[in-house]
């Protein structure tokens, strides 16, 4: 009887492996815009790539990386008046298939100092996002999750690459029908099932 069983879960473990879907997302229509700020101070910019992303063949629990735009500056080295909050800002859109939706976000560029010796300033700058998980579903209760990440830091002029992550939560629910090598993997189950009930007979 354990045989049995046995047999049984690992057919069904392995039916549902094979029915696993793999998503292809797509990253299109990348704006960066909205800029708040951005000549009070601390002096920097933004700019978006050209072109789509793909990301392809993610699974579940899987997570992509991926670079979306830059920020910059050409304003080392930090001075007081760069380390004043101006609230600068601006804003990243950019639409993911499927489903088709666009969403955004928020970036925050802050510079940072340390005073030294001799009244010089030793600093950094990056951009801050608020780091949530954005829910996009698709098809049949598919879900997969994107967020904004925090740039690198900045200790001289120059630029750090813009990036978000995505992750596969749960894949669209799939047929009931069994495709061709679930079958398969069934048909071999069953057979390990029969020549069981054989030896234990």
């Amino acid at each position: 009887m354990k045989t049995v069983v046995k047999s049984i879960m690992t057919a069904a473990a392995l039916l549902a492996a094979s029915n696993a879907l793999a998503v292809n997302i797509s990253i299109s229509n990348i704006q960066v815009s909205n800029f708040v700020g951005n000549n009070g101070g601390f002096t920097w910019s933004a700019s978006a790539v050209s072109g789509s992303i793909d990301l392809l063949n993610v699974g579940v629990n899987d997570s992509r990386t991926f670079t979306y735009g830059s920020f910059s500056t050409t304003d080392f080295p930090i001075e007081l008046d760069d380390l004043v909050d101006y609230n600068d800002s601006f804003q990243v859109r950019l639409t993911l298939t499927p489903p088709g939706t666009q969403v955004g976000g928020s970036g925050e560029p802050d510079a940072d100092g340390i005073f030294l010796l001799f009244g010089t300033i030793n600093g950094s700058a990056s951009v801050d996002f608020n780091n949530n998980w954005i829910d996009v579903a698709f098809g049949n209760g598919g879900l997969y999750q994107l967020k904004f990440l925090d740039s690198e830091s900045l200790t001289g002029d120059g630029a750090v690459a813009l990036k978000g992550q995505v992750q596969l939560v749960r894949d669209s629910a799939t047929s009931a029908v069994p495709e061709p090598s679930g079958l398969a993997l069934l048909g071999i189950a069953l057979l390990g099932l029969v020549f069981g009930r054989r030896r234990n007979s």
